[in-house]
């Protein structure tokens, strides 16, 4: 049986897509502070006994204003905006609840 070798690399293809549809950050199940958790639009720094927290904020009024906030905790520093991530200091891997 000859296979149209279009189809075949299209097959081929079909997982790669797939598996690409996953979420933005990983389950933080089992991970080891120090990291970033992000839950809806809340962020917080989790250490080992301590955790900083701080939501989104969102912008009203003219469009394309941005807003952002920032917390720090220990040496680790984030700011926030539009339910994103914008600087970390440490580098710290994020992760979603």
């Amino acid at each position: 049986m000859k296979i149209n070798s279009s189809l075949f690399y299209s097959l081929l293809a079909i997982p790669i897509l797939i598996g690409g549809c996953s979420d933005k950050y990983p389950s933080s199940e089992g991970k080891t502070p120090p990291y970033i958790l992000k839950t809806e639009c809340k962020f917080a720094i989790v250490e080992e006994l301590s955790r900083s927290s701080i939501s989104s904020p969102k912008a009203k009024g003219l469009p394309d204003t941005w807003v952002s906030a920032s917390i720090s905790l220990g040496d680790a520093s984030i700011t926030v905006s539009n339910c994103e991530v914008i600087e970390n200091t440490e580098h710290l891997p994020i992760y979603e609840d």
